[in-house]
């Protein structure tokens, strides 16, 4: 039953998604022939937010009516210039099964996997832009910003090219953010991403192609001013206002949890409320001039900018299904892990009375 819904929900991940190209979630798959006994394989990739304001980067591989006698494998590979990053899912004898990804040959991580009445299904989650980054995170990073890998679906001994590069992925170039209620600014150097929390202000600065020393986005409001320094160099991030009397407040902290430079990528979180003339003005529904520049050199202007106007784009039900998925997944696995668990304990002591 548990497997059911699963395979429901991933399938109507994938319809309704492809249908309304959501920009959270990629599926692709090898088709099989009805007339012949084969599996159906297909790989989800999607990137979820979660409660503590990551972004969860999700590769799911599912092969649907593998034959229960044989052992199978089916894998996805990104192949680039200088490196090949593979996801390896396996079901081998008696239902065992094995996951894992790898970097050329070194292992980075295995990720959590199953095999029920027929169907196999691996999973990996990654946080890249964490501040305690695990090598898996580390090599994701590069397919956020390069495009140059072909990607590849692997069923035992069927190789298909699925996409000649991976610009189609909802992690690429932050592509997840143009939906989900976010603003967007910027050119094609710079990119200032900008989500409203619950009592704070989430601002993510993205560099392109470029590498600068020090990164400066500056929002004037009246006679007041928000300032995000990105130093790439230490790297180190800080967040201040500048009032009208000269006043210099800091309104970041020493959290590198919330405040840091992941790769290209400068991550800083702001109260709502900030000090102006009328005492306390809220950044979401206050008008400002954006400049962005970077080493003393202006990039991008944007004049009388209202972000509580300017919405994005908005949460899809493909994102919900796509959240919900990967729930359901975690949770099959999770309850498969404990039933193993209390299997093997009562085991134990079963054979310890007979002793």
């Amino acid at each position: 039953m548990l497997l059911t819904l699963t395979s429901t929900v991933l399938f109507l991940v994938s319809k309704q998604c492809e249908e309304s190209s959501s920009c959270r979630l990629k599926t692709y798959s090898i088709p099989c022939n009805p007339s012949t006994y084969c599996s159906h394989v297909e790989v989800l990739i999607s990137v979820n937010e979660i409660e503590n304001n990551e972004s969860d980067f999700n590769v799911t591989l599912v092969a649907y009516n593998m034959d229960p006698s044989k052992s199978h494998s089916i894998m996805l590979t990104f192949t680039g210039q200088k490196r090949t990053l593979m996801y390896s899912c396996a079901k081998l004898r008696l239902g065992k099964t094995e996951s894992g990804v790898f970097n050329n040959k070194r292992r980075l991580m295995t990720g959590s996997s199953i095999y029920m009445n027929g169907n196999l299904i691996c999973t990996w989650i990654a946080q890249p832009f964490t501040s305690k980054q695990t090598p898996y995170d580390v090599e994701l990073l590069d397919l956020v910003y390069s495009a140059n890998y072909s990607i590849a679906l692997v069923s035992d001994v069927i190789d298909s090219v699925i996409a000649e590069d991976s610009t189609e992925l909802p992690w690429y170039q932050l592509a997840f953010t143009k939906c989900g209620g976010y603003q967007i600014y910027g050119n094609n150097e710079y990119q200032l991403i900008i989500k409203k929390r619950t009592d704070f202000v989430q601002f993510w600065i993205n560099s392109f192609d470029k590498n600068p020393k020090m990164l400066e986005v500056s929002l004037s409001h009246e006679s007041s001013f928000l300032v995000i320094l990105c130093n790439y160099t230490n790297p180190i991030v800080y967040g201040y206002g500048l009032s009208f009397d000269g006043t210099v407040g800091f309104l970041t902290d020493d959290k590198p949890k919330y405040n840091k430079i992941v790769g290209n990528l400068c991550l800083v979180d702001l109260p709502d409320t900030f000090t102006c003339k009328k005492g306390l003005c809220s950044i979401w529904d206050s008008t400002f001039n954006l400049h962005i520049k970077d080493d003393k050199r202006h990039h991008y202007n944007l004049q009388n900018l209202k972000l509580s106007e300017s919405i994005s784009g908005s949460k899809s039900s493909c994102d919900d299904l796509a959240i919900l998925s990967s729930f359901v997944i975690a949770s099959i696995l999770m309850i498969i892990a404990l039933i193993f668990y209390v299997y093997s304990h009562l085991a134990k002591k079963w054979v310890s009375y007979d002793t």
